[in-house]
């Protein structure tokens, strides 16, 4: 597949640098001591709490956050099922980010109802492999998870696969293409060694597959696979740790290069997919009130089973500087919002044209073409379409003028 950039993309929104309201999920901070209330909202910073606290470990995210021009808020939910008002708080911010400082106990939506799955209605980010199993969002169909040992030095640690490199998230990111089916790869993404918190065990992965000796193991469930029709937009390989060994006091992680895991780097599901369909969940299946994206970063403790919450050893910013521009641009995606002024970016498959660009979820577009971007009058050739993920894409037939101008136009 051939890819250009032909005309001008001139969306009916913003498309400078949007600064939207980020509530930050995660057990830091005091918990909340009237639970029929719910969690407890406290400003992004721990020196800003009353009284001031230490700063948190996983304060690097909430910086980036910061620094890309996005207002941040954190909050610490409660062990307990969402309350009216948690739901009413979580939906007044443009986005939701569950970051990996939480005990993944709460999620457990059997036991603590299905709100966070079908009540939340603005898009949210997970951070955290084992919020996303079958036991607790429901958004695969399995639970095989291994953390990565944060062992950059151990071939194919960080290799990430991206099926579609054109995607708006890695946008402004190097990856090359590798075999003939045109996936391309990237390197050490995540998963970058930190010394603090000590002996962490690096990032978390839920896997669909892997190998010991190159031999291919049977999952624990028999399959993991992804849930309602979401979209794979990255996997990951790496070498695993041993998940049942500790990390010894002054000690690294060890992973075992025998073992080759291919996990779930990055992967959304659109508004309104039907999830956690798995038997055991009686109280499901689950439609997606709003957007989700499960994005892997931040660091595990340094013991196999997370300890309980609040656990102030987990959630560093482990992303590399392409990772850190990779999840600026996952953010955007779920906010719905351009990345850049950038061009429309066009493909010829089979003598169709598909141009595809940045949207709001819910909202409806066409497209128009022109020959003459001087002064030449523009034509609708697409359209309407109902826009149900960030990005959509137009493929257009008839395309073979050599010298066209496209542009997406909000209806």
């Amino acid at each position: 597949m051939k890819s250009l950039k032909t005309g001008l993309l001139l969306l009916g929104l913003t498309l400078s640098s949007h600064a939207s309201s980020i509530l930050w999920v995660s057990d830091n901070g005091p918990e909340s001591t009237n639970t029929a209330v719910g969690g407890v909202v406290y400003p992004a910073r721990a020196s800003d709490m009353v009284p001031a606290l230490p700063t948190f470990s996983d304060q690097d995210f909430v910086e980036l956050l910061i620094s890309a021009g996005h207002t941040v808020t954190r909050f610490n939910p409660t062990g307990n099922s969402l309350t009216a008002n948690d739901i009413t708080v979580l939906n007044s911010y443009d986005l939701v980010i569950l970051g990996t400082a939480l005990n993944s106990g709460p999620f457990n939506l059997q036991s603590r109802a299905p709100a966070w799955n079908r009540d939340i209605t603005k898009p949210m980010i997970i951070t955290k492999s084992t919020l996303i199993h079958k036991q607790r969002f429901g958004l695969l169909t399995g639970n095989t998870e291994f953390d990565s040992g944060a062992d950059s030095s151990t071939p194919p640690l960080g290799k990430l696969a991206i099926p579609d490199p054109e995607n708006p998230v890695f946008q402004g990111v190097a990856h090359a293409p590798v075999g003939l089916d045109e996936i391309e790869t990237m390197t050490n993404y995540s998963g970058i060694r930190i010394a603090t918190p000590p002996r962490n065990r690096g990032t978390d992965f839920q896997v669909s597959k892997y190998s010991i000796n190159g031999v291919n193991q049977v999952l624990a469930n028999g399959v993991n696979n992804v849930e309602g029709g979401g979209t794979v937009l990255a996997t990951v390989d790496f070498n695993p740790m041993n998940p049942g060994v500790n990390i010894p006091s002054g000690a690294s992680p060890t992973v075992d290069p025998t073992f080759v895991c291919t996990g779930y780097a990055i992967v959304e599901w659109p508004k309104g997919a039907s999830v956690r369909h798995d038997s055991s969940q009686t109280s499901g299946p689950d439609t997606l009130g709003g957007y989700r994206m499960f994005f892997g970063c931040g660091t595990r403790d340094a013991s196999g089973t997370a300890t309980g919450a609040p656990n102030p050893l987990v959630g560093a910013m482990d992303l590399s500087p392409d990772g850190q521009r990779l999840f600026l641009n996952a953010v955007n995606r779920a906010l719905g919002l351009p990345l850049e002024i950038t061009n429309v970016y066009a493909s010829f498959v089979d003598n169709e044209l598909n141009v595809t660009w940045n949207t709001a979820p819910g909202e409806s577009y066409s497209v128009y073409a022109t020959s003459d971007l001087a002064g030449g009058s523009w034509s609708v050739i697409a359209g309407p379409l109902t826009a149900t993920l960030p990005s959509i894409t137009a493929r257009l037939t008839g395309q073979t003028s050599t010298r066209r101008f496209y542009q997406a136009r909000k209806n």
